[in-house]
Parts: structure tokens; C-alpha cells; sequence
């Protein structure tokens, strides 16, 4: 009589388990060759642009048109060079327009305070203090001329520092020709600096 295994079938249907260890050798000689090969691609194809590169730059060098470009380039760099020049000649006349100079108005101004009897020699604009130099036929026509400038209500710390009188010693002064007396005025626009004037 055969005996009956009761639990056969469950074991016939189990496979033993294939055996899928990888080897770690194979891995090692893939990483190898896959760092080896890396490079090596990136080398080819960098080698490969350069060539086209130097062809490219051989075919512009080669071309008719070469010459112009030297000369657009020349042309963009001046262009460069101008602009930066306008913007620096901008920012002068920026602060020339900020600054409170000789101009139209102030010139007026003062040609109308001026007597007939003055002659003006000079006139300098520093730092907001205007500096007159003149002759005069004679102080009051000085004090007059101070008074009208005072009137203008456009200027303040009108100071006159010297008055000369310029005929010489023995010589008595002539009646009919002005400008015996030479004079200097220092004057501020007004509100300009709070700069005394000495």
C-alpha cells in the first residue's frame, strides 16, 4: 500500500528560488567604465566645437565684410566713449543751472542800478558773492549806486571796501571827466549763502 502524503500538494506547487546575486566585480567594472567613457565623450565634443569655432572665425576673417566690422566696432566703442562724455557734460550743466551765477537777469539788474556817472570795470560771481569793480565821478555817485542796488530788494550785504581817489598829487580834479574815483562793492544775491562778507 502507498502512502499518502496529505500535504503534496502545496509542496509541489513551491519553486526553489533562483539564485539572482549580482556580482559587485560587474558593477565595479560598469562605474569604471562609465567614468572613463564620461569624460572622454565631453573631451570629443568640446574638441568638436572648437573646430567649428576656429572654422566660423577663419570664414568671418576670410569674408569681404571684415573690414567694415573693425570699423562698426570702432564706431560702438567712440559712440560709448560720447555717451559717457554727454552724460558727464549733463551732469555739469545740471549744477551749472543749480548754481546762482551771472545770467541775463542779474546783469539787467544791476546795469539798471548803475548811474550815468559810473563806469563799471569788472564784475566776478564766487560762491554766491558778486564782486563790482568800477569808477565813479565821485562818492555820492558810489552811495547813489549802493542805494539803487539796495532798492532793488534783489541783493543784500552790499559792502563797499574801498573807495580811491585816483588823480594824482598837484593834479586838482576835472569837473568834466568822471571817473576820478575807483571803487569796489561786494554784494550777496538775496537769500544766497549766509556768508559774511569782510
Amino acid at each position: 500500500m502507498q502512502d499518502y502524503n496529505f500535504f503534496a500538494p502545496f509542496l509541489r506547487g513551491r519553486k526553489k528560488p533562483e539564485n539572482k546575486t549580482i556580482s559587485w566585480g560587474v558593477i565595479g567594472i560598469l562605474v569604471l567604465v562609465g567614468a572613463i567613457a564620461w569624460p572622454a565623450y565631453n573631451f570629443v565634443q568640446l574638441r568638436i566645437l572648437d573646430s567649428r569655432i576656429e572654422g566660423m572665425q577663419q570664414d568671418l576673417i576670410s569674408s569681404p565684410d571684415y573690414p567694415k566690422m573693425e570699423q562698426v566696432d570702432a564706431l560702438l566703442s567712440r559712440l560709448q566713449e560720447q555717451r559717457v562724455l554727454l552724460s558727464s557734460l549733463d551732469q555739469t550743466a545740471e549744477q551749472i543751472e543749480q548754481i546762482q551765477g551771472v545770467d541775463e537777469q542779474l546783469l539787467f539788474s544791476i546795469s539798471v542800478a548803475t548811474p550815468m556817472d559810473i563806469t563799471l570795470q569788472s564784475l566776478d560771481v564766487n560762491q554766491g558773492v558778486i564782486s563790482i569793480q568800477g569808477t565813479a565821478a565821485s562818492k555820492p555817485a558810489v552811495a547813489e549806486y549802493e542805494y539803487n542796488l539796495r532798492e532793488l530788494g534783489l541783493f543784500e550785504r552790499i559792502f563797499v571796501p574801498v573807495i580811491s581817489d585816483q588823480t594824482t598829487e598837484g593834479e586838482e580834479q576835472d569837473q568834466e571827466q568822471p571817473g576820478a574815483w575807483q571803487f569796489n562793492m561786494d554784494l550777496q544775491l538775496e537769500g544766497g549763502p549766509a556768508n559774511e562778507i569782510n
